[in-house]
């Protein structure tokens, strides 16, 4: 678990001048007020008593330079204290997507583990290191600014202090119900605007365009966007009228305030008590008064919110990703075998995967069948540690897979999912998404082999066009079979020992689904191989076939083997014949 202190360190662990520049920017921040009370005091009773236009001239010059000066030194310094800053939040980002990226899969899936992204980014967002080290710099600050001005206030009368700091109590309490409002306000709206930030990438979303026109879904996703806007409107109005009553107490207090000192003082000029000079000096003095003590309770307030924020930051960063760890590597894989395997999703009471067993030898080719929801791509997402077992264990080579090094362990499979994604890259970079060398004859290899050599080679930048036009308006959109097939390219790119296709061909017409199917036959010919299909076609290219039906394997074989039981892939497979043959049923 990493503590606020040592995530500081770690954070500012390079840029430990900031620390050093905070310290000079406070310096300067206590000594300008106090240029700001007392030269003008001077140059009054200069002008008033003394009648000195050279003492008049001194003190406006030697005030307007030191004004400078610090003005200087102050933007210099908050400009670079706002690049290190920069580079602090693309370090932060950086740590919360990689984080991201290794945590468990389950945390991303859920609501929960969304929030606690959402969060943690949010966190980021609004720079939430620096606001803490800028509130901690405004109160040591304003603090020795306080004891200045209780020492210059106390000259004259001490009572002036009490009503202050009860005029100034008073205010800070009404700030404090409005921040703490407001903090309570966005945590409770955190649904709200997941929702309204979906609709509206909706509306600014150019890949479902098509849909959108084609189906009329513009008025539609517009009363969604309009009814989620409304309830956060209906949410914010409750918060309102108390809002308006903290602000209306918080300027009443203020003008109570200018009211009591301007009385007072002008009662102690009136009785020669005080001179015009000394007027305007503890005039500046009760309002910087009031500013700091306020700024202390308000930055004090803030920091208990930041820290709020700060917690969702460390506690995303500290979430556990020790399912990566494991002590175990391989290079030969010999079996996999699934031993009384039950899995049911988070905040589900159905079993996707019950009681499942088998085992898959070295070089066997598998088919997995089943209708929808039969737990076929659950099966899989186990075999890839994205959820673990609610019971029974997975192993290779008779060792848990939970005991393999999570990124050793992904080198062993070649998977292509139903739910593929095609990223805004080139196609060389979605081909070979990682920092090895690239191969340009294994891309070249892959492509040919799925047909799709000859498409890309015709693009003016070849393997390295971009897909989509995110970045790129020359980027190429792809027909979804062929978005598929480069999938699967980056899959025979990655050359592992095992190969999964999870529904490898569903965008694919059925002559190239069977022109796929036999070129995966012939590389995968040393390779484990399992593939899950809806359409039977794999199957005839497979040693054995799974069949799974409500989560449980209930038939296995080869396909002449079931079809003699005439049990449940024999029903399948009619099933399908029939809608091939065109027999009317």
């Amino acid at each position: 678990m990493i503590s606020k202190c040592k995530f500081l360190k770690k954070i500012y662990n390079n840029d430990k001048i900031i620390f050093l520049l905070y310290t000079i920017k406070m310096i300067l921040d206590i000594v300008n007020p106090f240029i700001l009370i007392y030269f003008p005091k001077y140059i009054i009773d200069a002008l008033t008593l003394k009648k000195d236009f050279a003492n008049v001239l001194a003190y406006i010059l030697i005030m307007i330079l030191s004004l400078l000066i610090i003005s200087f030194i102050t933007n210099s310094i908050s400009c670079k204290v706002n690049l290190l800053n920069k580079k602090t939040d693309l370090l932060l980002l950086r740590e919360v997507g990689k984080k991201s990226m290794n945590i468990d899969y389950v945390n991303v899936e859920r609501s929960d583990g969304m929030d606690k992204i959402r969060n943690a980014r949010y966190a980021v967002e609004i720079n939430v290191l620096q606001k803490v080290l800028m509130a901690i710099q405004n109160i040591i600050s304003s603090i020795f600014i306080l004891i200045g001005l209780i020492v210059t206030l106390y000259s004259l009368n001490y009572f002036i202090i009490i009503i202050l700091l009860i005029i100034v109590t008073i205010n800070s309490l009404a700030n404090v119900m409005s921040k703490r409002a407001d903090y309570d306000f966005s945590q409770s709206t955190k649904t709200n605007s997941r929702k309204n930030n979906y609709l509206y990438g909706l509306m600014m979303d150019f890949k479902i365009g098509k849909e959108v026109r084609l189906f009329s879904m513009n008025e539609f996703i517009l009363k969604k966007y309009k009814e989620c806007r409304e309830e956060f409107y209906t949410m914010r109005k409750k918060l309102a009228f108390p809002y308006i009553g903290v602000s209306a107490a918080a300027s009443i207090t203020g003008l109570i305030q200018r009211l009591f000192i301007y009385i007072y003082m002008s009662y102690q000029f009136v009785k020669d008590l005080i001179t015009i000079g000394d007027f305007s000096l503890y005039i500046s003095s009760a309002e910087q008064f009031t500013l700091n003590l306020t700024n202390i309770i308000s930055n004090i307030k803030d920091i208990h919110i930041l820290n709020k924020h700060l917690n969702n930051l460390i506690l995303f960063i500290n979430i556990d990703d020790g399912f990566c760890k494991g002590m175990i590597y391989t290079k030969l894989i010999n079996e996999i075998c699934f031993n009384n395997v039950c899995f049911k999703y988070p905040g589900q009471t159905e079993y996707a995967l019950k009681n499942v067993s088998f085992t898959i030898k070295e070089g066997e080719k598998i088919a997995i069948v089943g209708e929808n929801g039969a737990g076929k791509t659950t099966m899989i997402k186990l075999l890839m540690r994205l959820y673990i077992p609610e019971s029974g264990n997975i192993t290779i080579n008779h060792h848990d897979i939970n005991n393999y090094d999570f990124f050793e362990y992904t080198k062993y499979f070649s998977t292509v999912f139903q739910d593929f994604n095609v990223f805004s890259f080139t196609v060389r970079d979605n081909i070979n998404p990682c920092l090895s060398d690239c191969s340009i004859d294994k891309i070249n290899t892959a492509l040919d082999e799925l047909d799709l050599k000859e498409k890309i080679y015709s693009l003016v930048n070849n393997i390295d066009t971009f897909m989509f036009r995110n970045y790129d308006s020359n980027g190429i959109e792809l027909s979804l079979g062929e978005q598929q097939k480069l999938v699967m390219a980056r899959a025979i790119y990655k050359d592992s020992p095992i190969f999964i296709m999870d529904e490898p061909t569903s965008a694919l017409s059925p002559f190239a689904e069977e022109q796929i199917y036999l070129h995966m036959s012939e590389m995968s010919s040393n390779k484990t191989t399992i593939f899950i299909s809806h359409r039977l076609a794999s199957t005839k290219f497979c040693d054995r076939i799974f069949v799974f039906k409500h989560g449980e394997l209930i038939e296995s074989g080869s396909q002449k083997e079931l079809i003699n039981q005439q049990g449940e892939y024999y029903k399948l497979f009619e099933l399908q014949a029939a809608l091939y043959r065109g027999d009317e049923r």
